[in-house]
């Protein structure tokens, strides 16, 4: 995995040097996150005023149940943005909150989930979610892995003036 992670720092820091189309660059990261913990799939939520909107997914399922999130501002994401904290879902099945996105998810095959606030110069700009299709606990090594990828992310690609100004 820290071979990995390098790899992407080494990558992102040389897109960074040169111009980039923001949703481009935010595919990637949910591509990559979802190598990084060995994830089903992964999606991007950004701050829009006190709310979230949709931003990228990894593939069409995330991008399913990331939209349901948009459309009720309920679920993982909302909840992990509006607390500023991660949040960690061993089991949706578990959960008895967010009834349509939970339902949702379980239909598509997601069972467990990490929502990872994104923070720029001191202002949470959106949310990464990171799924899996089989329930358990997330290691503490992926947690940090996710955590130490949020932080690195946000603060060189999209400042809370860029984010607002492209999204």
């Amino acid at each position: 995995m820290q071979e990995h992670l390098r790899a992407v720092v080494v990558e992102f820091t040389r897109a960074l040097l040169d111009e980039y189309d923001l949703s481009e660059l935010l595919h990637r990261i949910t591509d990559h996150a979802v190598t990084v913990v060995e994830a089903t799939g992964a999606g991007i939520m950004l701050a829009r005023g006190d709310s979230l909107e949709f931003a990228a997914a990894s593939d069409e399922v995330v991008t399913a149940v990331e939209r349901i999130q948009d459309r009720n501002q309920s679920g993982v994401c909302h909840e992990a943005f509006m607390k500023n904290t991660t949040l960690v879902v061993a089991d949706l099945e578990q959960v008895d909150g967010w009834p349509e996105y939970r339902s949702r998810a379980l239909e598509l095959g997601l069972r467990s989930v990490l929502g990872l606030p994104l923070n720029a110069r001191g202002t949470t700009i959106g949310v990464l979610n990171v799924y899996r299709d089989r329930p358990g606990p997330w290691s503490d090594e992926d947690v940090e892995a996710a955590r130490s990828w949020r932080r690195w992310r946000p603060a060189t690609c999209c400042t809370p003036a860029r984010c607002r100004n492209s999204w």
